[in-house]
Formats: structure tokens, sequence, C-alpha cells
């Protein structure tokens, strides 16, 4: 799907504009709101826009990820010579583990330069990388609850679970009982 998933490798805002401008003056888009990445920059505030927590069940999950984005933000943010040499090897290898992520979740693998790492040896480096700013940003606890997805594994894990423990009755039992995870999941939050 064209303009969706990673954002292209931009240089800084005047290649953002200079795509968005080409997108509408081509009539393929009537504004940037119609660039469906997984982040972008939103048109109504100074912010970046994250998609990822948009699909989680569980309440602590959204509030684990935004918050680990939010600390991320901070952190590139004062450290602005970080990635300053990402290419489009690194890009290449960010949309090949987009794909891994969506596959095979939190228990999976991420595609490096120098080889295979798991998704909870990537998340501790991540959190340790940016400890002070989470202190910073009083949110340390709410990042280590991305530990807690790791252990016991994302809603669609549950998911997944709750339908294989009970596709032998009949298929439309097993999808109820998932269903009705997912009802309780979000109201219990």
């Amino acid at each position: 799907m064209p303009r969706t998933g990673l954002p292209e490798l931009f240089r800084g805002f005047s290649d953002y504009d200079a795509y968005v401008d080409a997108m509408m003056l081509s009539g393929a888009i009537p504004d940037a709101s119609h660039l469906w990445w997984a982040i972008r920059p939103s048109l109504k505030y100074p912010t970046l826009e994250l998609r990822a927590p948009d699909c989680c069940t569980r309440l602590d999950d959204t509030i684990a990820i935004a918050t680990l984005y939010r600390v991320l933000v901070r952190f590139l943010y004062t450290h602005p010579e970080h990635n300053t040499g990402i290419d489009v090897v690194d890009r290449a290898i960010a949309v090949e583990n987009k794909w891994r992520a969506q596959r095979h979740g939190a228990q999976g693998t991420f595609a490096t330069r120098s080889g295979t790492v798991t998704v909870g040896d990537l998340l501790d480096h991540i959190l340790e990388l940016t400890a002070t700013d989470a202190e910073a940003l009083a949110c340390r606890e709410q990042s280590e609850q991305c530990r807690a997805i790791i252990l016991e594994g994302t809603s669609a894990d549950a998911q997944l679970r709750i339908f294989a423990e009970n596709e032998r009755e009949r298929e439309n039992i097993a999808l109820h009982n998932v269903t009705r995870w997912i009802r309780d999941a979000t109201l219990l939050a």
C-alpha cells in the first residue's frame, strides 16, 4: 500500500515538504493527513504522531508504548548526533524489522548490521540508553512496563492463545471467546 509503513528517509523538513507538495500537486493526496505512515508529523500540533498505540487492546500496553515513544523522542531531541549516519540500508533493515515485529511479535528477533537481536534484548538496550530521559519525564515506571509486554505477550498473543484453546469445540465458540476477551480487556482498563 502506498504511503503506509515507515516513512521515506527524509533528511529534513524541506525534503518532507517537497514530497507532500509533489503528492498534492499530482492529486495523489489532498493533504499530508493522507500519509498513513507508522509515524508522521501532525498537521494540527507541533508533534509527531505514532500510530502503534492505536491498536493496543490493553490500556497498560498503550501507555507503555506511548511512554517509550515519548522517552525516545526526548532522547533524540537531546542527542541530535544520534542516528545521523542512518542511510538507505538502515531504513531497509527498519522496514524488515517492522515486518518481523508484525509477524513474530514480542518473542521475535530483529535484523541488525551485526546479526540478530531479540526484541527483549533490544528493549533492554533502549531502556538503558534512555533511562535519564525517562527520569527527566518522570515516567520510568511506565516505560519499564514494556518489559511486561515482552514477558506476558501482546494482545495478539493472548487472542491467538484463547482461539487455540477453544478451536476444538467449534470455531464460532473460539471466536466468541476471543471477542469476549477483547471486550473484557478493554473494559477492565
